[in-house]
């Protein structure tokens, strides 16, 4: 019996066939041509009816695997893997180990399998591309200590810069820091390996370290210029540490993108930016830029709104407002604001019917507190008390909430009630400096519970130490124990601090006239000059 060569075969598959029983090669040629053909045409059954045929006489691997492909086409993958598995039962094929554990790692998504077979193929031929795919694999199932293994044979046969780096990956993964960085390092002095420093920028803001963090991923972005997403990521960074003028640089590099997503997203960085330098001109320059790029960004309308009431420009604010609620009829944001604005211009009904135009379901405590603002501002202090004690009982029990509830109870001279909401503000949270001084300074102007009030202030000047009010407020509970003296250091300092705030102003006189009563407020004022 004499083997034959299959040319075909060997031009199309570099295979050869070593076991052939087929003695006509003009039968076989046409035989496999037509193979080829029916594949091509789909007409799969034909093809393995022929190569079944084939497979009777003649054990060639490259048989099997085409059979096996056809089959993984036709999605018949438990034929195909039964398939392989009776042929490496007998021979100890590279190619079919191979296909088995590509069939298990693929469709099965058996990791041990694809394993298993995949280590046989090693077995038979230890190239490096198996290798790093067993580590592939080993990383996959979560075994990474068999994967630094693999790694370490790698390294040995191809000390590249890409394994040194994936075994670093693998022993941060392992808790092994110092190897691991030791490895990451070591990946870009050999080559400058780009996701190296990545990777080192990762492991630094990990650990807080944020200036190194920055260092590494310049590095990369001097040698990968177009990584947009790591300018961005330093970018955020710089912004993080307050080196804003760096972070502008950044991002004003990126503001000339064609890409108009990169654009926009640089502008409002940008706009960001100068929103927390508090250069709200600036900003608002930004947010423009983005709405001539993008006309239906809602965050930048509203922003832009935001920007112009604080700067002032409450008709600009409202154009944007409208604007953004006219793509979005529904945006809660947007109406709250102009809520605010028609307040502010004492148009009330307007304020109102903006309120009530957002839906039930997105009423938050925002809702109910400025609702109960539209009233205060009218001296309907019953119906602001009514709105929030609705908003309570939807389970906004907030301290903000609560605390308007207290202005509107003392408004209303209903000062049980008042104490009775400070007293469980303070219970939510005891350090509530505002909450404390209110109820000490309270219990001092009706001249009860004085002790309490002494303590209560203290405790928010404890807090807050050079708040005026504060200080205006223990000086006063002082002047009522009619501890004048101390009461005079007390309030001559909320003087000193605050000489315009008329309360604090009517206080020092009284106690100046109780200590110093030869001396005027002015002439306190130019003994400080």
């Amino acid at each position: 019996m004499r083997k034959i060569l299959f040319f075909v075969l060997f031009v199309i598959s570099c295979s050869t066939i070593n076991q052939a029983k087929i003695t006509d090669t003009a039968k076989l040629y046409n035989s496999f041509m037509k193979i080829l053909s029916f594949e091509q045409e789909g007409r799969y059954d034909e093809a393995l009816k022929l190569l079944d045929e084939l497979l009777a006489v003649d054990n060639d691997p490259y048989l099997v695997l085409k059979k096996g492909n056809i089959l993984i086409k036709e999605e018949r993958f438990d034929e195909a893997k039964e398939l392989y598995l009776r042929y490496v039962q007998k021979y100890k094929n590279e190619k079919i180990y191979y296909s088995l554990s590509y069939l298990y790692r693929t469709h099965y998504k058996d990791i041990d399998e694809a394993i298993k077979y995949l280590k046989k193929t090693i077995e038979v031929n230890e190239k490096e591309e198996y290798l790093f795919e067993l580590a592939n694999l080993y990383e996959m199932k979560g075994d990474f200590s068999s994967s630094v293994g693999i790694y370490n044979k790698l390294i040995k046969i191809n000390p590249s810069s890409e394994y040194y780096y994936r075994r670093g990956v693998l022993y941060l993964k392992l808790g092994l820091e110092k190897k691991g960085i030791d490895d990451v390092k070591k990946s870009y002095e050999i080559d400058e390996y780009p996701l190296a420093l990545y990777r080192l920028a990762d492991y630094y803001i990990k650990k807080g370290d944020k200036a190194k963090a920055i260092d590494m991923l310049k590095k990369v972005i001097k040698a990968h210029p177009n990584q947009r997403s790591l300018s961005f990521k330093l970018g955020r960074l710089l912004v993080d540490e307050e080196r804003y003028d760096e972070a502008l640089s950044v991002f004003k590099s990126l503001e000339n993108s064609k890409d108009n997503l990169i654009k926009i997203t640089a502008l409002k960085q940008i706009a960001a930016i100068y929103f927390d330098k508090k250069d709200y001109k600036k900003s608002l320059e930004y947010f423009k830029k983005v709405l001539e790029i993008k006309k239906d960004d809602l965050q930048a309308y509203y922003f832009a709104g935001f920007l112009s009431e604080a700067l002032n420009k409450d008709d600009d604010a409202i154009d944007f407002y409208k604007k953004a609620l006219e793509i979005d009829s529904d945006y809660v944001q947007p109406k709250k604001r102009l809520s605010v604005i028609y307040t502010k211009r004492k148009d009330y009904d307007k304020a109102q019917k903006i309120l009530d135009s957002i839906k039930v379901e997105d009423r938050d405590v925002d809702y109910y507190r400025l609702k109960a603002v539209i009233y205060y501002e009218q001296g309907k202090y019953k119906d602001a008390i009514g709105v929030l004690q609705k908003g309570l009982a939807a389970g906004y029990d907030d301290e903000d909430l609560l605390f308007d509830l207290v202005i509107n109870y003392e408004k209303m001279k209903d000062y049980k009630n008042a104490e009775k909401y400070l007293r469980k503000i303070l219970e939510y949270n005891p350090k509530n400096a505002t909450a404390l001084n209110f109820l000490g300074y309270m219990f001092a102007e009706h001249g009860i519970n004085l002790d309490e009030a002494y303590d209560l202030i203290k405790k928010a000047l404890e807090i807050e130490p050079d708040n005026p009010a504060y200080i205006d407020s223990m000086g006063w509970v002082l002047y009522q124990m009619k501890r004048y003296e101390e009461a005079y250091k007390y309030l001559k300092r909320a003087f000193l601090l605050a000489p315009d705030e008329q309360e604090i102003k009517e206080h020092f006189i009284k106690v100046l006239k109780k200590v110093h009563p030869e001396k005027t407020p002015d002439e306190i004022l130019k003994e400080k000059e």
